[in-house]
């Protein structure tokens, strides 16, 4: 790395996939934490106030359904950090378009984030803080509901936006829900169009964050580092903190501090975590039946399989492959998971090697 004592020329904190909502009758079997979805935030963005980035970055699915109600109430606690001299800069998500048109979006959302440059057709637009540009990109565009993708007109908008940053020797930050670099056969996590990497590469993007995973993985390719950031309603709630020092970065993970919130809601979340993990086992022992492991294997298929959860969960996974894939009971979890989304998708981050997930340091 480069002189760490050199002048921080940015900092930022950023996180993905909040799913804010306010509805009373959310459904929060999977992630507890919705239940005190407005709890969380108020404590997150106090959090982020007193830390004072330039900047706080969510890549998608800000609510978890796009109700107006929903929106006005994420935008109002997101106002706050603006007004203590934050730079707010969202993406879309494929959430945030359910129940909110092109036309909501700018009216509810833009006051906020005030884009600079602003592309036709997409929700995509530029920000640029300090030294650094950030591409702000509605990668949604897709109606399929199942990954993401660019129209032509937004790629050839892209192109013409990277060349004129690029020649203005600025650094180069692409924010997207989806992700650049994931190998995904099925589609369900990447966006589609294949000339994406190419063009970001040819242009000297070096970093992306993108989110819709909601956990946190760090890819790299070539010279390209994606991160994809972490749900923090779901354990282990955390956030990223980007720090620049002129050309060196260097990014880390924090806990969001629930300790903010009431004592007895903190209590109620992480009861019901607890008891979500035992779900889970529970749900993959149906699977095991369904697909017909033999019974004396299927405890130690679920203890692999919750393992790999922990480890995903807290982006160690990528230290742990090869003990994975050396487990007695591998092969039949694999099995076991084969006519599901698991079992290809834990095989596409198996072959993709994740980076450690909290922390990264590298020369932009």
């Amino acid at each position: 790395m480069g002189n760490r004592h050199e002048q921080e020329t940015l900092r930022a904190v950023i996180t993905s996939d909040l799913h804010f909502t306010v509805q009373s009758d959310v459904n929060g079997d999977i992630v507890p934490a919705m239940y005190y979805a407005r709890q969380v935030t108020e404590a997150m963005a106090s959090q982020v106030i007193e830390m004072k980035p330039d900047v706080f970055i969510m890549t998608g699915d800000n609510t978890n359904s796009g109700r107006r109600k929903d929106i006005i109430a994420l935008t109002d606690i997101l106002q706050k950090m603006k007004d203590a001299g934050i730079t707010v800069i969202l993406t879309t998500g494929n959430h945030d378009k359910d129940l909110c048109t092109k036309e909501m979006y700018e009216e509810l959302y833009f006051p906020l984030l005030e884009p600079e440059e602003r592309d036709a057709e997409t929700l995509s637009y530029i920000k640029t803080v300090n030294d650094t540009v950030f591409f702000a990109m509605d990668d949604s565009y897709c109606t399929s509901g199942v990954g993401g993708s660019f129209p032509a007109s937004t790629m050839t908008w892209l192109k013409e936006q990277l060349k004129i940053q690029k020649k203005l020797g600025h650094k180069i930050i692409f924010l997207s829900h989806h992700s650049v670099l994931t190998e995904d056969s099925r589609g369900y996590y990447r966006i589609k169009n294949n000339d994406l990497y190419k063009l970001l590469k040819d242009y000297g993007v070096e970093l992306c964050f993108s989110g819709h995973q909601h956990n946190q993985v760090i890819l790299h390719k070539q010279k390209m580092y994606e991160i994809i950031s972490g749900m923090p309603m779901m354990r282990p709630h955390t956030m990223g903190v980007l720090e620049c020092f002129d050309r060196d970065f260097v990014y880390h993970t924090e806990m969001v501090d629930l300790a903010r919130m009431d004592a007895d809601i903190l209590s109620n979340i992480l009861d019901k975590e607890n008891q979500r993990n035992e779900e889970m086992r529970t749900v993959f022992r149906g699977i095991c039946e369904r697909e017909g492991t033999d019974p004396g294997r299927v405890d130690g298929v679920l203890d692999l399989v919750m393992r790999y959860f922990a480890w995903y969960g807290d982006g160690t996974v990528g230290d742990h492959i090869s003990e994975i894939r050396r487990d007695p009971y591998y092969e039949d979890m694999m099995a076991a998971l084969k006519n599901t989304n698991y079992g290809p998708w834990i095989s596409s981050v198996l072959k993709a090697k994740p980076l450690p997930a909290d922390h990264l340091e590298f020369r932009y």
